[in-house]
């Protein structure tokens, strides 16, 4: 009998703890502090009863002047603001094989994000500031902030994309994985997803672009990519990269 008290209290205390750290508006449900990771963003975004983000990250690979490539991501943190349903965090970009160490010295760069909870969509800008001067592995790695789509809950939609030049691309999330038949490729400037009862507009600002990253395997890494000159992977100290994006929230007609 003692054990279920005691388990009922960690349940009641685990959902006020993130009651405590939740935006809820009329078409969606955010978790924006997850005490288990110690780490905030999307951390857990529902709508229509589906689970569509569980995380967002901003990533990179950077080349040094021997040519090793090294991923580096923005270190998880549990410092952050909340202030009028605007969450603002500023994080180190650190080696992703180190991301849990406490590495001294000064990081490649600084990553300040805004992320922003209106009743019908979720607005997200992150600044990323170099420290150095550093290198991008190539032209078309560049910052990114990756968003995480868990795929059983969202088999069965449609994702359909706009390219810059206007053209529409299209395909079915398949219960089944098929990489011959999964031919939904390209970087675009608009990404929806449509169900039965509702639709996710993913919207791209300010040149940035957006892929799509289906590879048979969960969770899918939607990617929001900085505005970057291509062929010119080489930055200075003191450049700023820019995510810009807007998640908007609709049930279907």
């Amino acid at each position: 009998m003692k054990t279920k008290f005691y388990l009922l209290a960690v349940l009641l205390g685990t959902m006020s703890l993130n009651a405590a750290h939740e935006f809820v508006s009329p078409v969606y449900k955010a978790i924006y502090y997850a005490p288990w990771s110690k780490d905030s963003g999307l951390m857990h975004v529902t709508h229509d009863k589906k689970t569509l983000f569980v995380g967002n990250v901003v990533a990179v690979a950077l080349k040094d002047e021997n040519g090793k490539v090294t991923p580096m991501r923005e270190k998880r943190s549990a410092v952050f603001e909340w202030k009028n349903n605007v969450l603002t965090s500023n994080r180190p970009l650190v080696e992703t094989a180190k991301e849990k160490d406490n590495v001294a010295g000064t990081p490649a760069a600084t990553v300040l994000k805004t992320q922003t909870f209106n009743p019908e969509s979720i607005s997200v800008k992150a600044v990323i500031r170099n420290n150095t001067k550093l290198t991008l592995a190539n032209s078309g790695n560049v910052f990114r902030d990756v968003l995480f789509m868990p795929v059983k809950d969202i088999v069965g939609m449609r994702v359909e994309g706009t390219l810059p030049d206007g053209q529409p691309r299209s395909a079915l999330i398949p219960v089944k994985y098929d990489a011959k038949k999964w031919g939904f490729r390209g970087r675009f400037t608009k990404l929806q997803l449509i169900g039965e009862t509702s639709v996710i507009t993913v919207t791209a600002a300010n040149g940035c672009l957006i892929s799509f990253g289906y590879y048979g395997w969960s969770p899918i890494e939607m990617s929001v990519h900085a505005a970057v000159a291509s062929g010119n992977p080489a930055q200075e100290a003191g450049t700023e990269n820019v995510i810009e994006y807007t998640i908007a929230f609709e049930k279907a007609e």
